[in-house]
This record gives structure tokens, sequence and C-alpha cells, in this order.
């Protein structure tokens, strides 16, 4: 696996094929984009977008 320098970007997981990043907030998908091309070559980029369904049961879950 290569290390990979993301300047602030958030790795939630990494497999051999694939990494899972968390955006912050005033991040964008373009400036990610602009930091994976100058490492590794993407093939494939995905924005997993939360329903309000799973924004609800995170909200219930931290007042808990």
């Amino acid at each position: 696996d290569k290390e990979l320098d993301l300047n602030g970007f958030s790795v939630l997981e990494q497999t051999n094929q694939s990494i899972k990043i968390q955006l912050s907030e005033g991040q964008t998908p373009n400036q990610l984009l602009s930091e994976l091309i100058k490492q590794v070559d993407v093939l494939h980029f995905e924005e997993d977008i939360s329903s309000v369904n799973d924004i609800f049961i995170q909200t219930v879950e931290s007042a808990s």
C-alpha cells in the first residue's frame, strides 16, 4: 500500500484498491481529486452523499 499525503483530508478506510476519504467543511471534491492525481492514477471516483435518514440516525445517536 502506498502512503498518500492528502494535505488535511481525512482517510476513513483504505484497501489495496480503494480509499474512502471524508471532506471537511470548505473542502471540495475537485480539491481532493487535484491532490490524488498528483500521486496515483484515479480509475474511479464516486461521491457518497448521506441520505436524510442516515443524517437523522447520526443526529439521534449523538444526542443520546
